[in-house]
């Protein structure tokens, strides 16, 4: 298979794949190149900002009988992307190297399926620019990954998951020694079906070498009532450490005449959360009609957040400023209590064979309920309560020629904990093209941002205006 699109930004992006099958051997490798000139991330900033990766990925299988199989899997991606630091005309630029790679035995038999597997992911990121020094900046993370999982069938209607395992990771930096650390794990879960009801129910222990241990408990079912239609009902149980870079990065910026750090905090707390969930369902996506609606609720204790500093900015930004000369524009914090609520409604149709209709509507009210604190009572940053989609796809007559659109409706929100600095909602149209040549040959083409509407993710960086794209696709 091969693909090749070009667009705004000067923007192309380029994929290959290919795969084999002989015996009881199957194997597939692809490659990837993307490049653009892009556009400045900061507001302010005029200059561009551009980008560059390719990447190389591959996957083989191979049966050894009698149910046994080995599996490999393995991808690596290097990147340039130029970016905007603290200064009118930044000209930092990180470069990324992400590997990874996986082996597995899995064993298949009609009642048991096992598999063990042992797993490496790094990830090495560099900057440089006139902003940063000599030196620069670097962040290296490794993780070493072993598990076992499987699911045990002891009847028709019960069954049994369960596994475990072990992650091993490493983190340095410019300013930082190398940190480790190890979570363990293990699981079960089972799983009954009996006509129209199916229940799950489970339990999980993690055990982090820093923060100790924690049990946590899930469930969830679902009955059909009547023929298409169904409720469900899930509570699950949360526990998440702090990543090694959240604890220790540590690192420096100029611009403005100013020197800015950002640094973890390593009084960081792990997060704990209870999340429920309820609703109704009809048919599914691929149905001629399907709606669904479905009420949550999550709630956080020591809910880990990016907080952004400004030069006002006391408490947990000047307590991790490593350098007494510097300002510290970042770090990361707990929020004792948050609460995420809200609801969804879901509705597809196929009112023609060629046309598709697909609505979704989101409340999500996100909260800090910390007791005492300064922001008690306010909305999490950037977390917009409404968003709404429209999308419609309509395969003309015309040698099928299928035409496309959507559009996005998002709320206001807050930019930062820190900061009454509101973003404005925003409205994204969208529409696309595709036309198949030959059964093996297309074309397609979209454009993103049609009205080429302003808006911000966060306060002062820039967003893609009008984009067109055009590309084929082939397979032989």
């Amino acid at each position: 298979e091969f693909s090749a699109e070009y667009g705004a930004y000067d923007t192309f992006t380029g994929t290959a794949v290919a795969g084999a099958t002989s015996g009881g051997f199957s194997g597939t490798i692809a490659a990837g190149y993307t490049r653009s000139d892009g556009f400045s991330e900061l507001s302010a900033d005029p200059e561009t900002d551009g980008y560059r990766q390719w990447e190389l990925a591959g996957k083989a299988r191979l049966e050894l009988g009698t149910g046994f199989a080995l599996s490999a899997n393995g991808r690596h991606a290097d990147s340039r992307r130029e970016i905007d630091g603290f200064g009118a005309t930044s000209d930092d630029v990180q470069f990324t190297r992400d590997t990874s790679g996986r082996v597995g035995l899995d064993y298949t038999s009609d009642a048991l399926e096992l598999g063990v597997s042992g797993a490496i992911y790094d990830i090495s990121r560099y900057y440089e620019g006139s902003n940063l020094g000599a030196q620069g900046l670097f962040f290296d993370g490794r993780t070493y990954q072993a598990e076992v999982k499987g699911r045990w069938r002891a009847t028709s209607s019960l069954s049994l998951v369960f596994g475990g395992g072990n992650d091993w990771s490493q983190f340095r930096d410019l300013g930082t020694a190398e940190k480790t650390a190890s979570l363990a794990n293990v699981h079960a879960l089972a799983e009954y079906r009996a006509g129209g009801a199916v229940l799950a129910a489970g339990v999980r222990y993690d055990h982090h070498n820093q923060f100790g241990g924690q049990w946590s408990f899930g469930a969830n079912g679902s009955y059909e009532f009547a023929p298409a239609w169904r409720v469900r009902a899930s509570y699950g149980e949360g526990f998440k450490t702090p990543t090694l870079y959240q604890l220790n990065a540590f690192g420096v910026d100029s611009g403005f005449g100013l020197t800015y750090t950002f640094s973890g905090n390593a009084g960081l707390q792990p997060e704990r959360s209870r999340s429920y969930e309820v609703g109704i369902e009809r048919g599914d996506r691929n149905n001629t009609l399907h709606f669904a609606a479905t009420a949550f609720r999550r709630d956080s204790t020591n809910l880990i957040s990016f907080v952004g500093c400004d030069t006002s900015s006391a408490g947990i930004c000047a307590a991790h400023t490593l350098d007494p000369l510097a300002f510290t524009f970042s770090t990361y914090a707990n929020i004792g209590k948050a609460r995420a609520e809200g609801f969804e409604l879901e509705f597809d149709a196929r009112p023609a064979d060629r046309l598709s209709v697909h609505v979704v509507y989101s409340y999500v009210k996100s909260s800090n309920l910390t007791p005492g604190d300064f922001f008690e009572g306010r909305d999490l940053a950037r977390r917009p309560r409404h968003a709404v989609t429209f999308a419609a796809d309509w395969r003309t007559p015309l040698h099928d020629l299928t035409i496309g659109g959507d559009i996005r409706l998002v709320s206001d929100s807050f930019d930062s904990n820190f900061s009454n600095t509101q973003l404005d909602g925003y409205v994204l149209v969208g529409v696309r093209a595709s036309l198949p040549i030959t059964e093996r040959f297309e074309v397609f083409g979209r454009i993103e941002n049609l009205t080429d509407q302003f808006y911000e993710l966060a306060n002062g960086f820039s967003t893609p205006g009008r984009s067109a794209y055009a590309g084929v696709r082939a397979r032989f």
